[in-house]
C-alpha cells in the first residue's frame, strides 16, 4: 500500500477499478486506471474513502456526500494538492 497522506487532506489517487469485458475479446478484458480526485475522510482496513462532494450538516448529524472507497491493494500514487 502507498503511504496516505493525514485525514483531511486534498488529494489525487490513481488506482485500478474492475471493469467488464461484455461480449468483448478476451484482449479487452483488464482493470481500468482512474483517478480520484478529493478530500482523504477516512482509513480503514483494506480501504480508505475520498470524500469528492461534502454536503451541509447540522451539528451532531453523521457526515453526509459523495465518497470512494478505494481497496488499498488497488492504489498507485497518491499525490498531495496543494490549495
Amino acid at each position: 500500500m502507498k503511504r496516505l497522506p493525514a485525514i483531511g487532506t486534498l488529494c489525487a489517487v490513481d488506482w485500478d477499478d474492475i471493469s467488464a469485458a461484455i461480449n468483448a475479446d478476451l484482449a479487452e478484458a483488464s482493470p481500468i486506471r482512474c483517478t480520484t480526485w478529493g478530500v482523504l475522510v477516512k482509513k480503514a482496513d483494506g480501504f480508505a474513502v475520498i470524500a469528492t462532494s461534502l454536503f451541509d450538516s447540522k451539528p451532531g448529524q453523521p457526515i453526509e456526500g459523495d465518497f470512494v472507497s478505494i481497496p488499498y491493494g488497488t492504489i498507485r500514487r497518491v499525490r498531495r494538492i496543494s490549495t
